[in-house]
């Protein structure tokens, strides 16, 4: 797909998701009875558990696999932070989210930092190409991404 036409879907999705959440909006009742919601809380937070350690191992192994883990990471991050805050009830509840919030937000930052830098022009590619040996010779890494060799 062309960069033309990725941008003419996407702006064809924002124009059909923007009347339509506003049309959904009204519909929603004031509460909701949510069935299972341990189960996904559950499942949303190993989710994010392997998140953070899979971006912790690239990074720390200076893998570019940092980058899309990354931002995955931090992304789910984010979205904890708002439903933790938007689900909460009023009083000590709401603000120990808000408290909370602080620490994924700035755990989102820290995986964007480190997909940033994973991303960045040079930078290692840790499971990359090739690696040198103590011969001078070079040998293919066969875990290393194909774009990467």
């Amino acid at each position: 797909m062309s960069a033309r036409r990725g941008w003419a879907v996407l702006v064809a999705a924002l124009a059909m998701v923007v009347p339509w959440a506003l049309s959904v909006s009204s519909a929603f009742p004031a509460t909701i009875t949510a069935y299972h919601w341990t189960r996904t809380w559950l499942g949303f937070d190993y989710v994010l558990t392997g998140g953070l350690a899979l971006t912790g191992w690239f990074a720390r192994r200076a893998d570019r696999r940092a980058m899309p883990f990354g931002v995955v990471t931090g992304t789910l991050l984010l979205i904890d932070a708002w439903f933790d805050v938007c689900t909460s009830p009023a009083g000590l509840e709401f603000g120990q989210a808000v408290v909370d919030s602080f620490f994924e937000v700035s755990g989102a930052l820290l995986c964007f930092a480190i997909a940033l830098r994973a991303a960045a022009p040079g930078a290692a590619a840790g499971g990359g190409a090739s690696t040198t040996i103590e011969t001078g010779t070079s040998v293919e890494d066969p875990a290393a991404p194909l774009r990467d060799r």
